[in-house]
């Protein structure tokens, strides 16, 4: 049970951490994209929507870097518990 715990919240926090920088990336580019196009609305109004905007395409994309990202780490302390045996080594048994 403990091993779920670990996992799901390994997993939530990639997602988390994920949709936090596609929050902050869009806060950023936005207002520097809308002064560059000489946007009418406000630096604060275009980094509200960046925000949002850039949120929701990071969720989307964060399911599955996040799924990779814990099967490889699930995958690589697996291997380093048995140093010596080779993955060839444990088809015959």
């Amino acid at each position: 049970m403990n091993h779920r715990i670990h996992w799901s919240l390994y997993f939530s926090i990639w997602v988390a951490g994920i949709i936090l920088l596609g929050a902050v990336i869009g806060a950023l580019v936005f207002p520097v994209g809308g002064m560059i196009l000489e946007s009418p609305k406000t630096l604060a109004q275009l980094a509200w929507k960046g925000v949002r905007f850039m949120s929701f395409y990071f969720m989307i994309w964060a399911p599955g870097i996040a799924l990779v990202a814990t099967v490889a780490r699930a995958y690589r302390l697996h291997q380093a518990a048995a140093p010596g045996e080779t993955p060839s080594a444990r088809v015959g048994k």
